[in-house]
């Protein structure tokens, strides 16, 4: 700083970088009135509110933004989890499996008789072993019986209505148009799909 004015000097980083010398460095000059004036336009914007907190509000927007993505993050994981009982087509299937479930649970792995006398060992392990055997047995049965066929029924039923939409779809987008002549073959095989 002198009389005249104000120099600023400036790090040359690719000199730097490279390792190579250079003659001059960067800088740059300002007049003592145009360097008064700069710095009495700095000192009155930075006194202005919105200049003041300017960095205070912004990171609050980040913040404020961030909070609304976990708590809409948080609600759609909650709706993707619960949103299958709105699909009219999954409610009878998932009725049924529910009710499967319910039966299979209530039926016990492990079975203990009331007697009189303490039972021995081997007895014990073996009538364990039977019911264990008969459980499993009773599982596997609704597994591949019920669940099973309810899974296919339901994949089937979704697949049906899913090409019948696309049929739909694709009709309705031939309305308007010329239609043009298809041999007979061609459309009793179109009314055998849509049969």
């Amino acid at each position: 700083m002198s009389a005249q004015g104000v120099v600023q000097v400036f790090q040359d980083k690719n000199a730097a970088i490279k390792g190579a010398k250079k003659s001059h460095v960067p800088t740059e000059f300002l007049s003592l009135p145009e360097w008064m004036q700069q710095s009495t336009m700095f000192n009155v914007l930075t006194s202005m509110k919105f200049f003041k907190h300017y960095l205070v509000g912004k990171v609050f927007r980040l913040w404020k933004g961030n909070v609304r993505y976990r708590l809409y993050y948080r609600i759609r994981q909650d709706l993707s989890r619960q949103l299958i009982y709105s699909r009219p087509d999954f409610l009878p299937e998932l009725m049924n499996i529910n009710k499967t479930l319910y039966e299979m649970q209530s039926r016990l792995t492990f079975q203990v008789e009331k007697k009189a006398q303490p039972y021995e060992l081997d007895v014990f392990m073996n009538t364990q072993r039977q019911h264990h055997e008969e459980v499993k047995a009773h599982y596997r049965q609704k597994v591949d019986e019920e669940i099973k066929t309810a899974l296919v029924n339901l994949t089937k039923k979704i697949s049906d209505s899913r090409s019948l939409r696309e049929e739909e779809d694709l009709e309705n987008s031939k309305k308007g148009k010329a239609e043009k002549k298809k041999s007979i073959v061609l459309q009793k095989e179109e009314r055998n799909l849509k049969n």
